[in-house]
Protein backbone atom coordinates (compact mmCIF):
# COMPACT_ATOMS: atom_id res chain seq x y z
CA UNK A 1 0.00 0.00 0.00
CA UNK A 2 3.13 2.25 0.92
CA UNK A 3 4.65 1.87 -2.13
CA UNK A 4 1.23 2.59 -4.31
CA UNK A 5 1.07 5.73 -2.65
CA UNK A 6 4.59 6.69 -3.05
CA UNK A 7 4.22 6.11 -7.11
CA UNK A 8 0.76 8.24 -6.82
CA UNK A 9 2.55 11.27 -5.20
CA UNK A 10 5.62 10.79 -7.36
CA UNK A 11 3.55 10.42 -10.58
CA UNK A 12 1.12 13.75 -9.75
CA UNK A 13 4.47 16.01 -8.70
CA UNK A 14 5.75 14.83 -12.18
CA UNK A 15 2.96 15.67 -14.16
CA UNK A 16 2.58 18.89 -12.46
CA UNK A 17 6.32 19.98 -13.00
CA UNK A 18 5.33 19.09 -17.11
CA UNK A 19 2.24 20.86 -17.22
CA UNK A 20 3.84 24.03 -16.20
CA UNK A 21 1.38 25.24 -13.73
CA UNK A 22 1.23 26.14 -9.99
CA UNK A 23 0.07 23.02 -7.81
CA UNK A 24 -1.23 24.85 -5.16
CA UNK A 25 -2.43 27.98 -3.22
CA UNK A 26 -0.59 29.50 -0.08
CA UNK A 27 -3.63 31.41 2.19
CA UNK A 28 -2.01 34.62 3.25
CA UNK A 29 -4.71 36.66 4.77
CA UNK A 30 -8.28 35.45 6.19
CA UNK A 31 -10.34 37.30 8.67
CA UNK A 32 -13.31 35.52 8.53
CA UNK A 33 -15.47 37.39 5.48
CA UNK A 34 -12.33 37.28 3.25
CA UNK A 35 -9.53 35.43 2.43
CA UNK A 36 -6.35 36.02 0.25
CA UNK A 37 -4.94 33.42 -2.06
CA UNK A 38 -1.28 33.55 -3.25
CA UNK A 39 -0.57 31.59 -6.24
CA UNK A 40 2.94 31.16 -8.88
CA UNK A 41 2.23 32.38 -12.03
CA UNK A 42 4.81 30.12 -14.53
CA UNK A 43 1.38 28.82 -16.53
CA UNK A 44 -1.86 30.23 -17.96
CA UNK A 45 -3.81 32.31 -15.94
CA UNK A 46 -6.92 30.07 -16.00
CA UNK A 47 -5.15 27.83 -14.23
CA UNK A 48 -4.08 29.94 -11.41
CA UNK A 49 -7.03 31.11 -10.91
CA UNK A 50 -8.50 27.60 -10.33
CA UNK A 51 -6.10 26.65 -7.97
CA UNK A 52 -6.56 29.75 -5.92
CA UNK A 53 -10.70 29.13 -6.21
CA UNK A 54 -10.29 25.71 -4.48
CA UNK A 55 -7.82 27.18 -1.76
CA UNK A 56 -10.39 29.93 -1.26
CA UNK A 57 -13.72 27.63 -0.77
CA UNK A 58 -12.07 25.60 1.53
CA UNK A 59 -10.68 28.21 3.57
CA UNK A 60 -14.35 29.72 3.26
CA UNK A 61 -16.05 26.36 3.92
CA UNK A 62 -14.27 26.04 7.60
CA UNK A 63 -16.91 28.68 8.24
CA UNK A 64 -19.76 26.99 6.29
CA UNK A 65 -19.25 29.91 3.31
CA UNK A 66 -17.90 29.65 -0.43
CA UNK A 67 -15.68 32.06 -1.92
CA UNK A 68 -16.20 34.90 -4.71
CA UNK A 69 -13.86 36.19 -6.67
CA UNK A 70 -13.31 39.53 -6.68
CA UNK A 71 -10.14 40.69 -8.17
CA UNK A 72 -6.24 39.90 -8.69
CA UNK A 73 -3.24 41.33 -8.13
CA UNK A 74 0.42 40.77 -9.44
CA UNK A 75 3.43 41.23 -6.86
CA UNK A 76 5.72 43.58 -8.86
CA UNK A 77 9.10 41.81 -9.65
CA UNK A 78 8.06 38.13 -9.18
CA UNK A 79 6.09 35.70 -10.82
CA UNK A 80 3.36 35.16 -8.09
CA UNK A 81 -0.27 37.08 -8.06
CA UNK A 82 -2.83 37.25 -5.10
CA UNK A 83 -6.20 36.55 -5.69
CA UNK A 84 -8.84 38.03 -3.24
CA UNK A 85 -12.13 36.17 -2.38
CA UNK A 86 -14.85 37.00 -0.33
CA UNK A 87 -16.60 34.15 1.92
CA UNK A 88 -20.56 34.03 1.08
Amino acid sequence: MKKNLTKSIIACAAFAALSGCDVGGQTTQFNSDSVTVRTTQTGPRAGARAVAKKEADRVCATRGLVSEYQSTSVIPGTNKEEHFYLCV
